[in-house]
């Protein structure tokens, strides 16, 4: 588990910490793009960063974009929070904004 920030962003200095501890298994994270307590935005390319920096090189980021991932990309600027910017996965809700009766969500 890694601390997050006041702004609910991961800590990445706790990140670090918490992987050299470590270094010489694989990381998987889930980065957070729209927490739905403060709106955390982690960084999927400053996560790589971070990982590399310590010594992993096997690497998989999840992007839980549930919160905002639908239409994060119409923003500007737009968020970083999918394929070009680091991450191997995405999650969107569908019920959260689209106003989808049920549940639902999608899995990239």
């Amino acid at each position: 588990m890694v601390r997050s920030q006041p702004n609910g962003e991961i800590s990445y200095d706790h990140l670090a910490q918490e992987a050299a501890r470590d270094r010489k298994r694989p990381a998987v994270v889930v980065a957070n793009r729209g927490t739905t307590m403060k709106e955390g935005r982690d960084d999927t390319l400053k996560i790589r960063a971070v990982l590399r920096d310590v010594g992993i090189d096997a690497i998989y980021v999840h992007s839980d974009a549930a919160l905002c991932g639908a239409y994060a990309a119409l923003l500007s600027p737009r968020p970083a929070f999918d394929f070009a910017d680091g991450a191997d996965s995405i999650t969107v809700s569908g019920h959260k904004c689209l106003g989808a009766p049920r549940p639902c969500g999608i899995v990239l």
